[in-house]
């Protein structure tokens, strides 16, 4: 979002514990090795004796997609965020790795009265930070614990 996409399609939001169905043929999914891919939800197809699993087990990237989902509402604009804390400006090193990187994203709802700011932190320890809204005057010092997602909201300037 940062980099200007407006949409997010994610094509596995539902797959079993071997990442299927899938589409490959039976010559790409033979052997050991299984086709499919990781999923916001895994459902467990396994049976039983007493009769199939039929449970889902919630990912970690179903609790990430959340803050997105319930957060940032529908029509909300991406508005500028000055992050020092982002030391290459993509949340990571030029290989994507966790580098002491504080990703974030702030939004303006649509109708102009709230402001949601997610945070996300890649790395093994926790990250603290300053996040301080310039057309408010408001200021917090907060802390992102290791691998975590935090979503932070509060009234717009306009609406405090």
């Amino acid at each position: 979002i940062n980099h200007w996409a407006q949409g997010w399609i994610d094509w596995n939001v539902l797959l079993d514990r071997e990442g299927g169905p899938t589409h490959p043929g039976p010559k790409e999914c033979e052997g050991v090795v299984k086709c499919g891919d990781d999923a916001m939800m895994i459902a467990d197809t396994a049976f039983r004796e007493a009769g199939p699993a039929g449970r889902f087990v919630p990912q970690v990237f179903y609790f990430y997609m959340g803050h997105f989902s319930r957060f940032v509402p529908a029509g909300a604009s991406r508005v500028a965020l000055r992050n020092p804390l982002d030391k290459s400006g993509n949340g990571g090193d030029a290989k994507g790795k966790a580098d002491g990187s504080l990703e974030a994203i702030a939004t303006l709802s649509a109708d102009g009265e709230r402001v949601s700011v997610v945070v996300m932190n890649r790395n093994d320890a926790p990250i603290a930070f300053t996040l301080e809204d310039a057309a408010t005057g408001r200021a917090a010092a907060l802390t992102v614990n290791a691998h975590a997602i935090h979503t932070y909201q509060y009234p717009a300037a306009a609406s405090a």
